[in-house]
């Protein structure tokens, strides 16, 4: 039995014979598409508010006759395809068929009874002609059935309405009605109780005021202020500590600048290591030190966070020096305990994935995350964090990601950007300065936002490979756009530096390390505010949001995204499956990047997944025979060493010989739509031009494109010219 929607519903409604149901289930099993496409069909039957088709116009639906024949069976299979078409573009369409498929399925199923005197009446009635018309008559005009033929009619219409169903029987007024007197009734009753009983009020009173009474240390009851003394439960001191002053009145500030310790210089020669998988698990280090982070374990005792220091002091990471041999130096200064991290309630959603755990899911609702937890935001969205009770906001850009880093020297919560743009803001006046860890490649910096209106944004840049297993062997810089406030930049070195807006630098960590110092770079001011930063020109368009509607609806917190999002790349939908592609790129799923390139209907899903496969060949540089092996799953062997050829790109070099200039232009006339792009793609990065070259044109408009290319090798001698340029004029 082929697998269709509609034996899909059949399947979901539980109208199939055992055995097909049996090999429904198998092929759902190994489908994620039918499984995806399962998970869809219940969401939309039980989603809210969600209109029915018009009747006219251009919103109408399905026509009834129809969608009854598709439902019977009896529909032609050029029309079945249309029907399934439309329903599989629209989520209006589809719970529709879907929802009348089930009542029609409940309603068959037990089938009402038709009383034999009413068979046998409609069967005296005889076959209607074709002149026939049903004229209508005023009531005036009506005969009235009297005698033996109203008493018949009479006891047919009993025994019609005695042959209904139950839930099609008219229900008595004291039925429908009783449950709503009951309710008013025990209503009645509780407020007389209330009314009337003076215990219960004393009762309320002394309980409001024992909640005030016994409210626990270092919690403040609404509307009153109290001074708290707690002791450290983490020490053997039972001193008394204070709690932070009542609102209103000013701390004391402690004049002692806190002592920093100097990091030795990385010995010269030592070359930093490329970046290494996201899943290995490093330790943070600061130049060639390594802070030591604590595991948070249940039976270990958090120790209280002490006052916020004043903005006038320095506090710099002490971190300890790390001997030749690579393990660090054991020390004993006092860790702080992880800050709550929690997701605003009406932000887009985020993708998680946990510690331990190898699967990624989306989270949608008052989200908490702890640390060595794996954040991103897939395109279109944006994912907002609050820190520490909203002292801190996190907003991860649309395809960005993030790792939580664990309690360190440099702060008590930090944050590891691994793509995208991340943006933060300090958001309460009573908790500045707000320290944050930030670290680039195995490097770790302290960044602390000293004025309310502080608001910056950390930019990873993207690098792609620079040849046929050939990679940068830098890490990726970090660009700071400081747009607002000011901000303390403390370098692994252990030297700080504060710096005001407007203002723009870069953290270039394998420079720094290769320099034998971690000192900033060169602090410029930001004359032109990128667009990106502009909330305005962050909003979706009035066509974009519709599509990310439907997409959000998709997510399924308990369902990994390679069941749930993962097959949506071969959605018909062009949004929808970039949308879904970019899932996989903000989750790194290769995988699934390389289904998509191989079998997305879409230019737009295969770009998206181009560029992710691309970025993972960076951060995986080694991992050449995985790419082998993921290709092989959908590409013959000559086909297979072209996609991986053109996956790695060409460098500046091989674009002033002939010989790779001619192997990239004859890639235009590969019957694989996906090859062509691949190498239209890579000719314009080196020479910025296209020759109006269009992958999926027809087969003339191509080969004039590629008589235009070859003209061009013909006249310049390759793609680019050793000046540099790519035109022989």
């Amino acid at each position: 039995m082929r697998l269709t929607l509609r034996t899909l519903l059949a399947y979901l409604d539980d109208t199939l014979e055992p055995e097909m149901a049996r090999e429904i289930g198998k092929k759902v099993q190994e489908s994620p598409m039918a499984a995806a496409q399962i998970a869809r069909v219940r969401e939309v039957v039980r989603r809210r508010r969600l209109q029915a088709p018009d009747l006219t116009g251009s919103g109408m639906g399905l026509d009834p006759n129809v969608v009854a024949e598709y439902l019977d069976n009896t529909l032609a299979p050029d029309e079945v395809v249309d029907v399934e078409r439309v329903c599989l573009e629209s989520d209006l369409q589809l719970a529709e068929v879907a929802a009348v498929h089930q009542v029609l399925t409940i309603a068959l199923g037990d089938p009402t009874p038709v009383p034999a005197d009413a068979r046998e009446r409609l069967y005296a009635l005889g076959p209607v002609r074709s002149g026939d018309r049903l004229e209508a008559t005023t009531p005036a005009a009506a005969p009235t059935p009297s005698g033996p033929v109203a008493a018949a009619a009479a006891d047919w219409d009993q025994t019609f309405r005695d042959g209904l169903p139950d839930e099609l029987k008219v229900k008595p007024s004291a039925g429908r009605f009783w449950p709503v007197a009951a309710i008013v009734l025990l209503l009645g009753v509780w407020i007389g109780l209330v009314a009337f009983d003076k215990d219960f009020v004393s009762t309320l009173q002394e309980t409001q005021t024992n909640r005030v009474a016994d409210a626990p240390p270092n919690k403040i009851p609404s509307g009153e202020e109290a001074i708290v003394a707690t002791a450290d439960p983490g020490s053997g001191n039972s001193e008394a500590k204070p709690a932070p002053a009542p609102t209103g009145q000013q701390e004391p500030k402690d004049s002692a600048v806190v002592a920093t310790t100097q990091v030795p210089a990385i010995p010269p020669g030592l070359d930093p290591a490329p970046p290494q998988d996201a899943s290995v698990k490093t330790q943070d280090k600061v130049a060639t030190a390594s802070p030591i982070e604590p595991k948070m374990t249940g039976k270990e005792t958090p120790v209280p966070a002490t006052p916020a220091e004043s903005p006038a002091v320095v506090a710099a990471p002490v971190v300890p020096a790390v001997p030749p041999n690579g393990e660090p130096v054991a020390t004993t200064v006092p860790q702080s305990p992880s800050l709550t991290v929690s997701l605003v309630h009406d932000s887009g959603p985020i993708l998680r994935l946990r510690r331990g755990d190898p699967d990624w899911y989306a989270e949608t609702g008052d989200a908490q995350f702890g640390p060595a937890e794996e954040l991103a935001s897939s395109a279109p969205f944006e994912s907002i964090l609050d820190v520490d009770d909203g002292a801190l906001r996190i907003v991860l850009m649309e395809d960005s990601a993030v790792r939580l880093l664990e309690p360190s020297e440099a702060g008590a919560f930090g944050v590891w950007p691994r793509r995208g743009r991340v943006l933060l803001k300090a958001m309460n006046a009573e908790k500045l300065p707000v320290a944050c860890a930030v670290r680039s490649g195995e490097s770790l910096a302290r960044l602390e936002l000293l004025t309310a209106e502080t608001s910056l944004a950390i930019e990873v840049g993207f690098q792609e490979p620079t040849g046929l297993e050939s990679v940068p062997k830098v890490y990726p810089p970090l660009s700071i756009y400081l747009a607002g406030g000011s901000i303390r930049w403390a370098t692994p070195d252990g030297k700080s530096q504060q710096v005001d807006a407007p203002a723009y630098f870069r953290w270039d960590v394998s420079r720094d390390l290769a320099a034998g110092s971690g000192s900033l770079s060169e602090i410029m001011p930001l004359t032109t505010t990128p667009e990106w930063l502009n909330p305005q020109s962050r909003r979706l368009s009035s066509n974009l949001k519709p599509y990310a509607t439907q997409f959000r609806a998709l997510f399924e917190p308990d369902i990994p995204l390679m069941q749930s999002i993962a097959p949506l790349m071969k959605d018909p939908r062009p949004v929808i499956s970039e949308m879904a592609t970019h899932c996989l790129v903000a989750t790194q799923d290769f995988p699934g990047l390389v289904q998509a390139l191989a079998e997305a209907p879409h230019p737009e899903a295969r770009a998206t997944a181009r560029r992710g496969i691309r970025e993972w060949l960076v951060q995986h540089p080694a991992d050449g025979a995985v790419l082998r092996r993921e290709l092989g799953r959908f590409y013959r062997p000559a086909d297979l060493e072209t996609v991986y050829r053109l996956l790695w790109g060409y460098s500046d070099m091989e674009m002033l010989d002939r010989g790779p200039s001619d192997e990239l232009v004859n890639s235009l006339r590969n019957p694989l739509v996906e090859v062509r792009e691949l190498a239209i793609a890579e000719l314009e990065r080196h020479t910025g031009k296209r020759y109006d070259f269009r992958p999926q044109g027809s087969a003339q408009q191509r080969e004039a494109a590629v008589q235009r290319w070859v003209n061009h090798l013909d006249r310049v001698g390759a793609a680019r010219s050793m000046d540099g340029t790519s035109s022989g004029q």
